[in-house]
């Protein structure tokens, strides 16, 4: 591949380099087929200045081959300190006088320039500039729509999802106005690939079928490409794993067939290296993005291909139960690498993934500001099993120890009085004995409205459910479904039910587990802040509760008895809960069993003397 200098070709050369130049643009824009793209580019010439509209074209030309690794080193070097330039003013004289659709040209390419390069501040100035350009009489429907598929591309790499969207449906209004099938065809893609594969993945592979369905893979092997991108894409989102992970790589085959180059197919292959990731496959998504990063490409797109290669090793350490002092050190040079990037899309696809490693970031107290920033905007849900207590949760209830509220700023203010009375009586007894399963509605309301008819127990129980719902902000907080009475486990975190959550995990851990052991008994020790609602006296409904929670947390000190530190842990757990020290000292009784609920017929009198007071209370 021979490059040219524009310095040293004069007449026809010029008009070449002109010719090649957009040849590239067009071709590279229509997204059909790269093979034409690869040979424009070895007829590229760098313009001595910018100086007029033809200028403006190379340098889009070369921004968009250099971008897409098609130039030699010495070339590519002189384009980067032309681009740096233009962005920082030289373009602006000739982006005036320039026709609207040179101008439009070069700011589409400078907007993938920048979404490429990681570069949000020099992109609002390309916005104003093309914004004049666009607004012009000459402008015509394909460079408009062009650069608004730029524009939202890098909206798109930025977190900007409703920039996107909106730019999106602007670009298809213009491309059906226009009449150009062709233009039809690529933003129906693009629209497909950025915004409904998130909101309707149906409709954005039907909106990829109807493209291909117009156009062979001979003759558009990257729209068909696109359109299997698209496909594992919703795969993803639907979590049909093994679909996104065929799609994915019938993408990256089709890519091939085009001739596009490797780091054309960068969004391609990520896909299929978050479908291994989904799937648990993580020493082929480590190597596959390792692969990745081994193309030529922009430092900053390199930069995050290795961030996700790295995200990935934690991954694998957090779900193999192998965390350790230096997965905390990592991961906390993770976050710090990411915010420097500025990529809050980052494992946009996965979002339960990164839900766990922001549990774990808060977990040890990493940046919380920054990670519950993140989380909100993101709206991730709650890890698990971890469910951690630093979580941004909307609601927060505590029944170990005394009833306490809180939200996402903090405990919330005590409320007293008669109106609230019987709301807070119903939520100890939702919280306490059935939390985020649940017990029946006609249970609860026989226990707190025992004189009552049916009727008359199904309207006070409605009522305080609207009351209670209002005291704790959120509508959503406390469902009732089929009968059942529960807390809401997306928004309302309840210390009981992390407390049996961390004794699970406790129960699970591998022997060599130690700096995992040592934080989940830290976990542990923290939430048991003493009795089950150690306010409500000794009801005969909450005993056998207290005793079940008792009987866990007995169980799980005893078989870390030889765990280093264990008197102290013991020592904790009496201080907060005295009544605990009867059922430690009864745990050799015949009967007590590894999972800390009685056997046998003990366990069916007990559990059914709780069943029996808890309909008796009143």
């Amino acid at each position: 591949m021979t490059h040219k200098s524009a310095s040293a070709d004069p007449g026809d050369a010029g008009d070449a380099a002109d010719a090649a130049a957009r040849q590239l643009l067009r071709c590279h824009l229509e997204a059909r087929d790269y093979h034409a793209c690869v040979a424009a580019a070895g007829a590229l010439a760098l313009p001595a200045g910018l100086a007029g509209a033809a200028d403006l074209v190379r340098l889009a030309a070369l921004a968009v081959a250099r971008s897409f690794a098609l130039l030699p080193p010495a070339l590519a070097g002189a384009v980067d300190a032309r681009m740096a330039s233009a962005l920082n003013g030289e373009a602006d004289a000739v982006l005036q006088s320039a026709d609207a659709d040179s101008a439009l040209a070069w700011c589409t390419a400078a907007a993938e320039w920048c979404e490429r390069n990681g570069l949000d501040r020099p992109f609002s100035a390309i916005q104003a500039r093309a914004a004049v350009a666009d607004a012009r009489p000459d402008a015509s429907p394909a460079a408009r729509v062009h650069w608004r598929i730029a524009s939202a591309w890098h909206h798109e790499s930025f977190g900007r999802v409703q920039a996107v969207a909106s730019l999106l449906d602007q670009a298809l209004a213009l491309a059906e106005a226009s009449s150009l099938p062709v233009l039809q065809a690529v933003v129906r893609l693009k629209r497909a690939r950025l915004a409904l594969y998130r909101a309707d993945p149906a409709a954005a592979v039907a909106g990829a079928a109807w493209v291909t369905a117009r156009a062979a893979v001979t003759e558009a092997p990257l729209w068909h490409a696109d359109a299997a991108d698209i496909a594992a894409r919703a795969a993803l989102i639907d979590g049909d794993l093994h679909r996104a992970l065929h799609q994915a790589r019938q993408a990256c085959a089709l890519a091939d067939l085009a001739g596009a180059p490797g780091c054309y197919t960068l969004t391609y292959r990520t896909n299929e290296a978050y479908a291994l990731m989904g799937l648990g496959a993580w020493g082929e998504a480590i190597t596959a993005l390792t692969g990745i990063a081994a193309e030529p490409m922009p430092p900053h797109l390199r930069e995050r291909v290795h961030l996700m290669a790295d995200l990935a090793v934690l991954l694998r350490a957090d779900r193999a139960c192998d965390w350790g002092a230096a997965d905390d050190e990592a991961l906390a040079a993770l976050i710090g690498r990411l915010r420097a990037l500025d990529w809050p899309g980052v494992l946009a696809v996965l979002p339960r993934h990164l839900a766990r490693l922001w549990g774990r970031a808060l977990e040890a107290g990493i940046e919380p500001d920054w990670i519950r920033a993140s989380i909100r905007a993101r709206g991730l849900p709650p890890p698990e099993p971890s469910w951690p207590a630093a979580w941004p949760w909307p609601v927060r209830v505590q029944v170990l120890g005394t009833l306490q509220l809180g939200d996402a700023h903090g405990p919330l203010p005590e409320r007293g009085g008669k109106a609230a009375a019987r709301p807070l009586a119903l939520l100890r007894r939702i919280a306490a004995d059935g939390g985020h399963d649940g017990l029946p509605a006609e249970m609860a309301a026989e226990a707190l409205w025992p004189g009552e008819g049916r009727e008359g127990r199904q309207r006070a129980l409605e009522i305080t459910l609207a009351r209670l719902r209002r005291l704790l902000g959120a509508a959503d907080a406390v469902l009732l479904h089929e009968r059942r009475l529960r807390l809401n486990p997306a928004c309302v975190w309840l210390d009981r039910a992390a407390l049996e959550r961390a004794l699970d995990r406790l129960a699970a851990l591998p022997a060599p587990s130690a700096y995992e052991r040592e934080r989940l008994w830290s976990s542990l020790l923290a939430l048991w802040r003493g009795p089950l609602l150690a306010d409500e006296g000794e009801p005969g409904w909450l005993l056998p509760l207290r005793l079940r929670l008792r009987l866990r947390m007995a169980a799980a000190l005893l078989a870390d008895a030889a765990v280093p530190g264990h008197a102290t842990r013991r020592l904790r757990a009496l201080a907060a809960d005295p009544g605990l020290q009867a059922v430690l000292d009864g745990a050799a009784a015949p009967g007590f069993g590894a999972d800390a609920r009685p056997s046998g017929a003990t366990s069916r009198a007990k559990t059914g003397a709780g069943k029996s007071r808890v309909r008796r209370a009143g």
